[in-house]
């Protein structure tokens, strides 16, 4: 009954309105496209920021002269992903240089996001009491919000691990939640086997996401036990384990030594951004990047479910699913804060709030339809309001009021025949979230309000659900529809406009890169500014030393070698860099930064004389911006120079 309860409700039919879904939804991959290219600009963040699919291809390019690189991580990350692959065949097969082709995966991984999205909420929109009705233009038009809010809003950056998501780089995010979507869309339909194969995919692809996807799986099935007891489901479970066991042997075990736990806890609490939600101060200064926003989401996801409507099994799997969820994310902040084992601080279990936020707007868009069929229209015009504030790319997070969505679901629990004690709890909890950051934070009447934006939204939409359900109810959806795009797009010009400020700098280091490759040799070893994140490699095709959150953290997170962080320690010796002073000291970077630019932009250039001397290295990138005025005085020895970086040769140092 439930596998046929799509069809029976018509939400595939009718081939124009089809075809008119196909265009809004590919009006939603290039507004997505522009806003994750930074307007098409893609090559000057990849110079700036690094860590990208460029540095791989670079290096399989020329692996003579990358065997003299300091792997800062981009490289042993990427490359233990499945996509990568389809990177090396489309080069080999097209001759395309690795910017093209990182363009094209990254539509790639926008379209595979939304399949896997299409499969999951038709799995949801299966899961509806026949008794709902049907509009087919609701129920598709829909799906346009969802993918909306997926790509251009910032409804996932709500989560407790500090993700800027939705972030598509080409590499793996998009590609893998776009499997864990289809495959928990599968779990729905108690298609068990094909589940298993799907993960196995998004376990090569990114297994950490595959694991968490696994766990929600996992507590569909305790309701549903029974149908995994077949022959074809068993073995295709043990075809899956078979493969992410040799995915695991072969790409991602590590044979070296590993680091001493004291040293691995110590620089990354110093250095990280993801793995120490506390240190992050996500729980009271910085509660809008994480408690508020985050508790606030949470609420509104379950008030979606409490919506009449829903098939009672499926609204128990999704319940019983977020709450396994939110304790791997309690598990995983203990385990932050415990601090005695590096893997499973390593493997981060509080990004399974990751996975909160990404079904988030499928639980929203599906909770609007269920209280608009039942004539609820505050419900559905709050929850409209609440996923509308999240387009505003500035201040969406601030958007997200926790308050305001507290309220909607206390008018929904006092407006309705008796309790709904997962609704209560998640009330009570997002309530206590409020208290704690109230009493711990300077908070201001501006971060508590009602956001002004949502009440607006809220008022608007009530409104017109009013009028629209008394004159023609399909005019709504429409609205609903182009407000969304509207929204959307707004989000990728602000997303694209915040990134032009640094291109005049990140144009420059590009042209330092080119200028690397086209007049230097293919092994030239080079060191850049000890404080830049990762971008060298990416443009110039040749090999560095590094940088210090290289050499203390990126260099050997993920595959554990000591190795590597002691002869990052050696630079940093050659340097005269001490990084002991700045251990265990959560956002330590600016002092770090200071202590390293003061060594670096010394105009004797002593460290670099002792590291060209120690480690051979041919070409010192320097930035004008830290230099004060002394470069100018050497303008003469340098043998690149533009108005931001200039580079000088080991022979030129004296």
């Amino acid at each position: 009954m439930v596998r046929n309860a799509a069809r029976d409700m018509n939400v595939f039919g009718d081939r124009n309105f089809r075809l008119v879904v196909f265009v809004l939804l590919g009006c939603v991959l290039l507004v997505g496209w522009y806003a994750h290219t930074d307007g098409f600009a893609l090559g000057l963040r990849i110079a700036t920021d690094g860590f990208s699919v460029l540095e791989v291809l670079e290096a399989r390019a020329n692996p003579d002269g990358f065997a003299r690189d300091f792997p800062g991580g981009a490289r042993l990350t990427t490359a233990n992903s499945l996509t990568i692959y389809l990177y090396f065949l489309i080069q080999d097969l097209t001759g395309l240089d690795g910017l093209r082709i990182l363009y094209l995966m990254i539509m790639a991984e926008l379209v595979t996001l939304l399949v896997g999205a299409w499969i999951l909420w038709a799995a949801l929109v299966a899961q509806f009491d026949r008794a709902v009705g049907t509009d087919p233009v609701q129920f598709k038009l829909a799906f346009v919000w969802i993918a909306l809010l997926l790509v251009v809003s910032n409804l996932q950056r709500a989560n407790m691990a500090n993700f800027g998501f939705p972030f598509f780089h080409g590499q793996f995010y998009g590609f893998a939640d776009g499997f864990r979507l289809a495959a928990l869309g599968l779990a729905l339909r108690q298609q068990w086997a094909r589940a298993a194969i799907v993960f196995a995919i998004c376990f090569s692809i990114h297994p950490i996401k595959a694991v968490v996807g696994i766990s929600m799986a996992g507590a569909f099935a305790v309701f549903v036990w029974r149908s995994l007891v077949s022959t074809r489901v068993i073995i295709a479970a043990l075809l899956a384990g078979c493969v992410c066991g040799t995915w695991y042997w072969f790409q991602l075990r590590s044979d070296g030594a590993p680091v001493p736990l004291n040293d691995f806890v110590a620089y990354t609490r110093t250095l990280q951004s993801h793995w120490y939600p506390v240190d992050l101060r996500l729980f009271d200064e910085l509660h809008l990047r994480g408690l508020s926003p985050f508790s606030a989401v949470l609420v509104a996801s379950v008030l979606a479910l409490a919506q009449p409507g829903w098939q009672p099994l499926a609204r128990r799997q999704l319940l019983f699913g977020l709450a396994a969820l939110l304790v791997l994310v309690v598990f995983g902040l203990y385990v932050s804060v415990d601090q005695s084992s590096a893997a499973l601080i390593r493997v981060s279990l509080v990004r399974a709030s990751t996975l909160i936020t990404l079904l988030a707007p499928f639980l929203l868009v599906a909770g609007v339809l269920l209280a608009w069929k039942r004539g609820n229209w505050v419900v559905a015009a709050g929850l409209i309001a609440f996923s509308m504030a999240s387009f505003s790319f500035g201040s969406g997070l601030v958007n997200l009021s926790l308050v305001f969505v507290l309220g909607l679901a206390t008018f929904h629990l006092a407006t309705r025949n008796g309790f709904d004690v997962p609704l209560l709890a998640a009330v009570v909890a997002g309530t206590g979230a409020l208290l704690w950051v109230t009493i711990n934070t300077n908070l201001s009447l501006d971060s508590v309000e009602v956001a002004g934006s949502a009440v607006v939204f809220f008022g608007v939409f009530a409104l017109l659900f009013a009028v629209t359900e008394r004159f023609r109810p399909t005019a709504m959806a429409w609205i609903i529809t182009f407000a969304a795009i509207g929204g959307g797009v707004l989000y990728a010009n602000d997303k694209a406009t915040q990134a032009r400020w640094s291109h005049p700098v990140a144009a420059a280091y590009r042209e330092a890169q080119l200028w690397a490759k086209e007049n230097t040799a293919h092994d030239a070893l080079f060191m850049v500014d000890p404080c830049r994140t990762y971008g060298w490699r990416d443009f110039s095709g040749r090999p560095s030393i590094g940088t210090i959150r290289e050499w203390y953290m990126t260099s050997w997170i993920y595959i554990d070698r000591f190795d590597l962080l002691q002869k990052g320690r050696a630079y940093a010796k050659s340097l005269g860099f001490d990084m002991e002073p700045f251990r265990n000291e959560p956002f330590g970077t600016p002092r770090i930064c200071d202590a390293a630019r003061k060594l670096y932009y010394d105009p004797t250039l002593a460290g670099q004389r002792r590291i060209a001397a120690d480690h051979d290295v041919d070409f010192f990138m320097l930035e004008k911006a830290f230099a004060d005025d002394w470069i100018a005085q050497m303008s003469a020895r340098f043998a690149f120079e533009n108005e931001h970086f200039a580079i000088i040769a080991a022979t030129r140092l004296d």
